[in-house]
């Protein structure tokens, strides 16, 4: 019977079989660390490019960014500002009543009220101011359970910046006229309103949420559910109110009292 081809010599002066010739050159090219790094050749192309899809949980940690090894190796070392409160006290929080208006805690609830005179107001702030470098440059994201008690007479502020309603300060957030919601942005030229189609409705629950790319956009979402984005006038550089990272107003445009409620307030912004 003839010999089948992988048993034959290479040729007439070398005794090495096919089939270890091609075993050889294998084992060679698997041992050989430059294989594949030629330009436009596979290992160089994997380097360079952004995204390469790896099965699910197959990248380890020391190959994803620092800032992202909290939630991969569970260390507490942030390289962000984070503040969160659930309101045990009013301690901390200047609060600036006006008319018949008052701020204060109860049960766990900020409770915002304008009292029964005309034109009365109730607000909180919380300027962190001094202790982080707060810049309107970077990505944030702010989030707030509200519960509005009044839905008629009834004008409200609640988000980042500052007193948006004495004149035109820099401020991202989310506006209430009676029972109208609308994202808001203001970079101190005047106010940007977005109309959410959300119609509030007495004492219902509502978590608001806006998250900012810088120079780019402000989305909203309310109950988890994105409403739409701003993408005109937003506030730009350090300072400039960029430090207040809560601040909350309610006014009553008749003689009767309103209430704004805030449960939680979740403020991010990378450092």
């Amino acid at each position: 019977m003839d010999p089948t081809w992988e048993h034959l010599a290479k040729n007439a002066v070398d005794a090495e079989k096919i089939e270890e010739a091609i075993q050889r050159i294998v084992e060679e090219h698997n041992e050989d660390s430059e294989a594949h790094l030629g330009e436009g050749q596979s290992l160089t192309s994997h380097r360079a490019s952004e995204i390469i899809d790896h099965l699910a949980q197959s990248i380890v940690a020391d190959k994803i960014k620092y800032w992202a090894e909290i939630k991969v190796r569970g260390t507490f070392e942030r390289d962000d500002i984070h503040w969160f409160t659930v309101f045990e006290s009013s301690d901390g929080y200047q609060k600036n009543p006006y008319g018949s208006g008052k701020a204060y805690c109860s049960n766990g609830i900020f409770r915002l009220s304008t009292g029964a005179t005309n034109n009365s107001e109730a607000r909180i702030l919380k300027d962190l101011y001094g202790t982080f470098d707060f810049s309107w440059d970077k990505h944030r994201k702010a989030r707030f359970t509200v519960v509005p008690q009044s839905v008629s007479d009834v004008i409200s502020y609640i988000g980042t910046g500052s007193q948006p309603y004495v004149g035109d300060r820099e401020f991202l957030g989310f506006k209430i006229v009676d029972n109208v919601l609308y994202g808001i942005v203001n970079d101190s030229n005047g106010e940007n309103l977005l109309d959410l189609n959300v119609t509030l409705v007495s004492t219902a629950v509502k978590r608001l949420v806006y998250i900012l790319t810088p120079g780019e956009k402000i989305e909203f979402f309310v109950n988890g559910v994105k409403k739409g984005e701003i993408t005109e006038n937003l506030p730009t550089g350090d300072g400039n109110w960029s430090s207040m990272a809560c601040y909350a107003w309610i006014n009553n445009t008749a003689a009767s009292d309103k209430c704004l409620w805030l449960l939680d307030w979740d403020f991010w912004q990378e450092k």
